[in-house]
This record gives structure tokens, sequence and C-alpha cells, in this order.
């Protein structure tokens, strides 16, 4: 079960499979399934601007923050910051973030998604695709000057720097167990509920509030 939820997002014909764990004494059709866990990648983040709470605080401007990979923290060669996430499915996804440094000036913080599947590159809802959106239709604007595009997706969890013998096999000869998680697929055809690119202003700042270092360095 593990594996599953935390391996995910998956996919079924290339959309997004929502999966959640059913607890005991809970009744699976009380379980909601309007979040999907993401790794979402930061990239040019300000030099400083790293610590865990910033890390936090994009994450819950994503959606929900979960957790932060911590596997390469400090490596100088290290190009972004990886982030799990708890994203709404019926919400257009987040292409970057305004941050606002400790001197006022802000810096643009740019997001990929790893194994993100179908979505619309018009309104960035998953589970459709920008030829089958309505709004798109009715928008009548060429593919060029959408909000969205490919270069959301980053190249799987493989474009990450992965750890020596970090495992990343299902491990030989393990059974299958009977698993207490609840699946949706996310397929929506033409579109969800009416939202739209500008329905998602980018006038959204994120204050970069920790407190700043001891060593000498600015902080974040």
């Amino acid at each position: 079960m593990e594996y599953v939820l935390n391996g995910g997002p998956w996919a079924f014909e290339n959309n997004a499979l929502v999966c959640r764990e059913v607890l005991d004494g809970v009744n699976p059709v009380d379980v909601e399934l309007d979040m999907i866990d993401m790794w979402v990648q930061l990239h040019d983040m300000p030099k400083g601007y790293t610590s865990h709470a910033i890390l936090e605080h994009a994450g819950n401007f994503l959606g929900s923050f979960v957790k932060h990979d911590d596997r390469f923290e400090g490596a100088p060669w290290l190009t972004f910051h990886r982030i799990r996430v708890s994203i709404s499915v019926d919400r257009p996804l987040r292409r970057r973030m305004r941050l606002m440094k400790r001197d006022g000036t802000t810096a643009w913080v740019n997001f990929k998604y790893e194994r993100l599947h179908k979505f619309c590159y018009f309104c960035g809802c998953m589970g459709h695709l920008h030829t089958f959106c309505i709004h798109a239709r009715e928008a009548g604007i060429p593919v060029e000057r959408y909000l969205y595009g490919p270069d959301m997706r980053a190249g799987g969890s493989q474009s990450a720097p992965r750890a020596v013998g970090d495992s990343w096999l299902v491990p030989v000869g393990g059974k299958p167990r009977p698993l207490g998680v609840k699946l949706r697929v996310v397929d929506g055809g033409q579109g969800s509920g009416g939202v739209t690119p500008t329905s998602m202003s980018e006038d959204e700042v994120v204050v970069a509030t920790a407190k700043r270092r001891r060593h000498g360095t600015e902080g974040g």
C-alpha cells in the first residue's frame, strides 16, 4: 500500500489515477478522491531562500505541503528542489510563484511536475487535453499563446539526482497483497467546472518570512 500511495501519481490510459487509503472502520464511499500527491520541482529558487520553511510555503501555495526531498540537501550542484504536495484535481495547476524577498524585491520560482499525465494546455486542469477543452474552443486563440505547455512536465523521477544504491525496482518475488486503497480516474472530458486560466491570478505573492541564519549567510 505504501508503494502505491508514495510511488504515484499513477495513470490509467494516461489519465491521473487518484489513490487514497481506506482506514479501518471507514466506509469507502466517504473517502474523498479530490487530491493527488505529486513531486514538484522548484526551479530558479533565489540563493539563500531554500530553507524548510520556504519550501513548505511553496508547497502550501501549490496545494498542501506533504514533505520535501532532503536526500541531497546542501549539495552545491543542486539545481532544483523537490517537494511532495497534495494537489486538488479540480483546480488548474500552478505554473510559477512570485517570492518576495526580505529586501522587498521579488523573484519567480518555476514549477515542474514529475509524472504529470494528461492535462490541458489552455486551462491547466488534469484529465483532458486542450483539443477537447470547451473553454479553449470558445477562446479561439492559437495554441502557442496558451498559458500552459509541455515544459511543465519534469522528466519523471529520474530527472532528479538519485543516491547511489537507491532502490527503484519492485522487489523480486514480492507477492501482491490486497490493498485498502480507493481509486478514481481523473478524466474531465471538456474542462472542469468553468475554470479558466484568468481565474488563477499570478498576482499572489509568497513572502519569505523565515528567520535569517546566524552564520553570516543570507538564509531563507
